[in-house]
């Protein structure tokens, strides 16, 4: 995990952005910041909100990466980072949306894929951590079709209790919860 050393609070004026924001210059790091009043849909990202959702309108329709970078002209490396910035900020509305939520019949479930490669050759290649299998979890509320809860990780116990705890925080009362039987 990398963290920040320096919080910028010794900051001086350093001109504008090119949307007229004051930019501001740390004197203790050199770093160039924008700090705004309102919080900004795409973060950091200085990239027009129309052309970040035509992206993501591409994305979801089924348009790989490397197309929707031809047809938008917006770097693969940006759009690869707008695909994070949206899952983010999907998860927290999920997390902040959906709670309480009294479910009679759950069925809970998990899809394999992989990161770079299979986990074998991940471990083979030394790849690292992020690289390998991985797994996304989903509980659903069987009537409603409400995705209830998910996690993304490996097939563990860790990633077991993180999706455990969030399916308990979006449920309220007696449920039956269905599986295929995960064995950890």
């Amino acid at each position: 995990m990398i963290t920040a050393v320096c919080q910028h609070e010794q900051l001086a004026k350093h001109g504008k952005d090119r949307k007229g924001a004051q930019r501001w210059k740390c004197r203790r790091c050199g770093v160039t910041v924008v700090r705004d009043n309102h919080e900004r849909p795409l973060g950091d990202m200085r990239i027009d909100l129309n052309d970040a959702v035509r992206v993501v309108q591409l994305l979801l329709e089924g348009v790989s990466i490397r197309a929707a970078e031809r047809i938008t002209g917006m770097k693969r490396d940006t759009i690869c980072d707008l695909i994070l910035q949206v899952g983010q900020k999907c998860d927290r509305l999920l997390e902040g949306v959906v709670v309480g939520v009294p479910a009679k019949f759950v069925e809970v479930d998990e899809i394999w894929g992989f990161v770079l490669c299979k986990e074998k050759n991940a471990k083979a290649k030394h790849f690292g951590e992020e690289a390998g299998d991985a797994w996304t979890w989903f509980a659903i509320d069987a009537e409603t079709k409400l995705i209830l809860s998910h996690a993304t990780g490996k097939r563990d116990q860790s990633t077991c209790d993180t999706f455990l705890s969030r399916l308990n925080g979006a449920t309220t009362g007696p449920m039956q919860i269905t599986s295929d039987g995960l064995a950890l």
